[in-house]
């Protein structure tokens, strides 16, 4: 496998993961033979920069218990790239299993915010801000212990936000640097996610929190209660995160987080392999099994992972509503799809021309700024670029469109789609991997902004009579 770079005293295996910051390498340290993760940041760092960075992994280590990733050490390589050695998370992280089991039981949810809470409040107490709060920086210890990881990373590096995908406090705008109150927002937007499925700001609404009762009614009221504070939208308002995690963890008793378990389709579990839980085959292109397979059902995997709305949580300590009653879909009034077929067919083929070509920005042209969509193509194709690989060939057909919903600026459609055989290639042209074909059968819905449509959210489609 090709290895972008050497640090001595450790060994890469594999690439599990990146941010906004940088991409993440499995390892092991040759000294100790333990597994480590290794980080390498994209943007050069200078001494300040790496200065400052110790300073917080110095201050974080003198404070932090089980519930923070530890950084081992700090290196840099000849070109200045910063590489922070850390403790590997066996388990993965909260966003991998969202997207395997869908949500997790009220129970699992207090055992991962309660902890993280009291973490948190050390932290604040001693002036560090974590700033960029998300399933994704949630990870498990093999013994589904719950720990945060980035700590403190986006204030140093001074990062610009990301795309909102439903987790960063309102009350910030781009100029604004987190807070210890926007932290507890974070943290309470993740518990919101991890029990009803979905980020609690969406897209369509971003200034409407719907109650998790009426996404989760099997939830119970004081933990409901206790999320819901914490995501006011006026931050004094808000309980400081120590005052959440009392909350929370008074609220209703907690069980060990499952991290094993049937994943609900392959495509799930391919979108989920871009994450920590990763594994290439060793005789591949490490990458191009964990960033392709994942860019290429990226619709198929959102589909599964929207469908977890309609499938509970089982577990003896709760009954949760029959799931006859929750998966009854609305019987859609069909229109005519003659009029947006061709505008689908366009923002198809510009994505697939995005993985033919390894040109991200033409991603701006397929999804609306606010779609969690472009953030996942985005991440698979700099998976891609950081292996210098792109596909060959990689389309996506309309086969059959039914129009589900019409209103003013946003149409909702069911689509079954073709994804041809297609292949891998290097910058030489050299075949990598070769991909079948398959059909995809899945719900999405595009929106009119400024006078262009784009796709703003996938999901199941509804199994009705008549639809494709």
């Amino acid at each position: 496998m090709d290895q972008p770079f050497a640090l001595d005293g450790y060994v890469l295996t594999d690439l599990i993961g990146f941010g906004a910051t940088g991409e993440v390498w499995r390892g092991r340290d040759e000294t100790t033979h333990e597994p480590v993760a290794l980080k390498r940041l994209w943007e050069p760092a200078g001494d300040g920069l790496v200065l400052r960075l110790r300073q917080d992994a110095a201050v974080v280590a003198e404070i932090a218990g089980p519930h923070v990733v530890r950084v081992l050490e700090i290196a840099t390589l000849p070109l200045g790239e910063a590489i922070l050695v850390m403790e590997y998370a066996e388990g993965g992280s909260l966003a991998s299993l969202l997207a395997r089991r869908g949500r997790l039981h009220p129970s699992e949810v207090v055992t991962v915010l309660g902890p993280l809470a009291e973490a948190l409040a050390a932290l604040h107490a001693r002036g560090i801000v974590h700033g960029d709060l998300t399933p994704a920086n949630v990870l498990f210890a093999a013994d589904g212990r719950p720990m945060l990881g980035d700590v403190g990373l986006a204030r140093v590096l001074e990062e610009p936000p990301g795309a909102d995908v439903g987790f960063r406090d309102p009350a910030l705008d781009a100029a604004t640097p987190p807070t210890a109150a926007s932290d507890c927002f974070s943290l309470a937007a993740i518990g919101y996610a991890a029990l009803t499925g979905v980020p609690p700001r969406s897209a369509s609404r971003p200034g409407v929190i719907e109650p998790i009762v009426g996404c989760a009614p099997w939830v119970p009221a004081p933990l409901a209660s206790a999320i819901e504070a914490a995501l006011a939208p006026d931050p004094a308002t808000r309980p400081d995160v120590a005052g959440f995690g009392a909350a929370v963890l008074s609220a209703c008793g907690a069980a060990p987080v499952r991290l094993t378990g049937p994943r609900r389709t392959p495509e799930s579990h391919a979108a989920a392999s871009a994450d920590a839980d990763a594994v290439p085959h060793p005789r591949s292109r490490g990458v191009v099994v964990v960033g392709m397979v994942a860019a290429v059902v990226a619709i198929a995997a959102l589909a599964g992972i929207a469908s977890a709305r309609l499938n509970p949580p089982r577990a003896s300590a709760l009954q949760p509503p029959s799931a006859s009653a929750l998966d009854a879909p609305a019987t859609p009034r069909w229109k005519d799809p003659t009029p947006y077929r061709p505008i689908v067919a366009r923002l198809f083929a510009l994505r697939a021309r995005a993985f033919d070509t390894g040109h991200i920005s033409l991603l701006d042209s397929v999804y609306a700024p606010t779609s969690f969509v472009h953030d996942m193509d985005s991440a698979s194709l700099r998976i891609l670029r950081s292996q210098h690989v792109h596909t060959r060939g990689f389309g996506q057909h309309i086969v059959k469109m039914a129009i589900l919903d019409v209103a003013i600026g946003r149409v909702e459609m069911a689509i079954t789609a073709t994804i041809p055989p297609y292949t891998v290639v290097d910058q030489a042209g050299r075949i990598v991997a070769r991909h079948a074909g398959r059909t995809q059968r899945f719900g999405m819905s595009i929106e009119r902004r400024h006078g262009v449509w784009l796709i703003q959210t996938l999901g199941r489609a509804p199994l009705v009579a008549g639809s494709p």
